[in-house]
């Protein structure tokens, strides 16, 4: 079990708060390790990052183990606590306020019209039924307890409103590896154009 205590930190030298565990010992008794202080962690954690980041493979790795934790039961546990928390209530409302969230909500908007369109326009029988295998694999489909059809309607030109009927069907792999590439494809592009916007201001 985890204590905050104050006491010196064995790497900067300076009294501040630590975290110290109880170790089981072969021996007699339960001996107490003092890990560094809360800075020393954040320090070594952001060197670490730093010499992993120039690596692509390491920086895939890093990703995907960040990834399996956040959709662990531990992962969520702690998401929750600092959710419910002042720093992580505040970091919320910082972000919904900010240029990109606001951009992110009118972007959820916009799907969510294209697509109770469409599917308003499928009960009324104005849309191409979901077909027999996937237009993009051509496999049979996915279906679970979520969408027993096991296709799913993707808007592979937007959501502006002049394309919110143009569709295919995919099956769920399909679709997620189409969503994720997609995603990966505008985050370059973002960085790309940050990239551009800071070398033009150096002059």
């Amino acid at each position: 079990m985890a204590e905050r205590v104050v006491r010196r930190c064995v790497r900067c030298e300076e009294f501040s708060l630590h975290y110290t565990r109880s170790q089981p010992a072969s021996g007699t008794g339960t001996p107490r390790i003092v890990t560094p202080c809360v800075t020393c962690k954040k320090v070594a954690r952001g060197a670490e990052w730093s010499a992993v980041k120039t690596d692509p493979e390491k920086v895939r790795k890093k990703r995907e183990q960040d990834r399996r934790y956040a959709r662990s039961e531990k992962g969520k546990a702690r998401a929750r606590v600092y959710a419910d928390s002042e720093q992580g209530k505040a970091a919320r409302q910082s972000y919904l306020h900010s240029a990109k969230g606001r951009d992110v909500r009118r972007r959820a908007r916009q799907q969510e019209r294209a697509r109770r369109h469409f599917r308003r326009q499928l009960a009324l029988g104005n849309a191409k039924p979901p077909p027999t295998m996937c237009e993009r694999c051509h496999g049979p489909p996915t279906p679970h307890a979520s969408n027993p059809v096991g296709f799913e309607a993707h808007h592979w030109l937007g959501y502006d409103r002049e394309h919110w009927m143009a569709v295919i069907w995919l099956c769920i792999p399909c679709h997620r590896a189409v969503d994720n590439r997609l995603d990966q494809e505008e985050v370059r592009q973002e960085r790309a154009e940050d990239a551009l916007y800071r070398r033009m201001n150096e002059f």
